[in-house]
Order: C-alpha cells, then sequence, then structure tokens
C-alpha cells in the first residue's frame, strides 16, 4: 500500500506539467444574440453584382460641335444617371429653354421610364459665344432612387457586412434632399459580445445617395 501511495506521488506532478495548451477563445463578432434587438427592415443586404457609376461620370468632354443647349441637355442625362447609380436609357428636354443671361429654365429628364424635374440657371455674366466661363448651373429637384442603388451603396459605405434596409421599389421619383420613408442598417457591435442595429434613413442628395 505504501508503495502504491508513493507511486502516485510521483504520478501526480507529472500530470501537471503537460505542455499542452488551452486552446484561445474565438473573437466576439456583432452576430445577432439574444441580447440584441430584432432589427426593422427585412432585406439582407449583400455584395452588389453591378457596380456603381463613378461620380466623375458626366465629366466627360462636351461635344465641342454641339450647341450649349444640347450640351445642357446631355450633362442633365448624364447627371441624372449618376444619382440614379447606374447607367440607363435617359431622354431629356427643355421645351422652354432661354438662352440669355440670367435667365431660369425647367427642363425634365425621362430615366427608366421615371420623369425627373432639373432646374437650369444661366449666368448673368453670359454672353453669345463664350464657351470657356462657367455659364450655367444646374440643379436637380427631383432624382429616381433606384432599389439595388441604394443596397449597393449601403454596402460599400459600410466596413461591417451585418446590413439590411427595407424592400423598396425597383425605380421611383423622389424629391432631392427630402429623407425617404426607406431605412437601412447595420449591426454594430458592443462590449460584452452583444450588439445593436443602427439605423440610417435614405436620402436622395444632390451629389447622391446619403444616409442621415
Amino acid at each position: 500500500m505504501r508503495r502504491v501511495l508513493m507511486a502516485l506521488a510521483i504520478l501526480l506532478p507529472l500530470a501537471g506539467c503537460s505542455t499542452d495548451k488551452p486552446a484561445p477563445a474565438p473573437p466576439s463578432a456583432p452576430t445577432p444574440s439574444a441580447s440584441t434587438p430584432k432589427p426593422l427592415t427585412s432585406v439582407v443586404v449583400t455584395k452588389p453584382k453591378q457596380k456603381l457609376l463613378p461620380s466623375s461620370f458626366d465629366d466627360a468632354a462636351a461635344d465641342e460641335h454641339a450647341s450649349l443647349t444640347q450640351q445642357i441637355v446631355t450633362k442633365l442625362e448624364l447627371r441624372t444617371q449618376v444619382l440614379a447609380g447606374f447607367a440607363a436609357k435617359t431622354t431629356g428636354r427643355c421645351p422652354k429653354f432661354q438662352l440669355k443671361a440670367g435667365a431660369v429654365s425647367q427642363c425634365t429628364v425621362t430615366y427608366s421610364g421615371q420623369t425627373v424635374k432639373w432646374q437650369v440657371t444661366i449666368a448673368k455674366n453670359y454672353k453669345p459665344g463664350v464657351t470657356y466661363l462657367a455659364v450655367y448651373e444646374i440643379k436637380p429637384l427631383q432624382g429616381v432612387l433606384v432599389r439595388d442603388a441604394v443596397y449597393a451603396t449601403w454596402y460599400d459605405t459600410n466596413v461591417r457586412k451585418d446590413l439590411r434596409c427595407d424592400a423598396i421599389p425597383a425605380v421611383q421619383v423622389v424629391t432631392i434632399g427630402t429623407k425617404t420613408p426607406y431605412r437601412c442598417e447595420v449591426l454594430q457591435p458592443l462590449q460584452g459580445g452583444s450588439a445593436y442595429w443602427f439605423i440610417a434613413p435614405v436620402t436622395l442628395s444632390e451629389a447622391g445617395l446619403i444616409f442621415y
């Protein structure tokens, strides 16, 4: 019996000298849990299949052989596509356009069947034949809100990829600078492993889609 106890006394210290280290705990991630509120939106946003147009899409050199009126209409068509996010067939019209100093004209651009309003203001220093000055200013009054462009912009805007948005119609006309009824969400981590959904309203501004 004494020999058995001595053997155990030798083996027990050896058992405590194992070189195997416990595996490190996996890093916490902001995934939904019992402590995370449910999202308010219904669409999971994933990597877009189509790339958004660059903001410089409408900076292409104007056709020097086109009239200033046609150059302005072309600019409106290109800018409408930039605001929408994707290229599409557009048709611009300025039925009562006035090409004179200080004149303000109303124009329209049709994009994928949706017609939006633009305002064109001719500079007060405009002189016929002088084209090297900034002779006009364009201002969008409306824009085309494209569902896939909203989702693609929300994806590109966020580092985290736990993203969602409201269900949005494929295309619709909205007022520039006015919050739409649609929202997008991103899951933000908190200390302790929990998280919360950050909600952002969808707005189409003069510079494009914004989320505030």
